[in-house]
């Protein structure tokens, strides 16, 4: 399955249109899912999901860090991921069962670096 078929899957799904230049929860909430499932399948480039987004890569890593906190707290989050997921025409069952929430949660987590100011680590 390709990008662009995991994007009008979401948007089928979801109902809202992922290059929409607003910030309505709706709408953010379906690029999130949409970079979640991308980087679960494909482990894209960034420079892809920015282009087929029209956001910058920070805007792209924020959504993966965000993707673990609604995944983690928000029931309507999960219903959304999960209908997307279930929607989805993944020709590799194996890809299917990793796109799960412990899995999701695992790699989606973002590693924080570890630097040194003045001698002292800081985490």
């Amino acid at each position: 399955m390709e990008i662009n078929q995991i994007k009008e899957t979401v948007e089928s799904v979801l109902k809202t249109e992922l290059t929409a230049a607003n910030r309505k929860r709706d709408t953010v909430e379906a690029r999130i899912i949409f970079c979640a499932i991308c980087f679960l399948i494909h482990s894209p480039k960034l420079r892809e999901l920015e282009v087929i987004l029209d956001k910058d890569h920070s805007t792209i890593l924020n959504y993966k860090k965000l993707v673990v906190a609604f995944n983690e707290f928000d029931k309507n989050f999960q219903n959304k991921y999960q209908k997307c997921i279930n929607s989805l025409e993944v020709s590799d069952k194996r890809k299917v069962l990793f796109l799960n929430h412990q899995y999701l949660l695992k790699k989606m987590s973002v590693k924080r670096c570890k630097r040194k100011i003045y001698g002292k680590k800081i985490h």
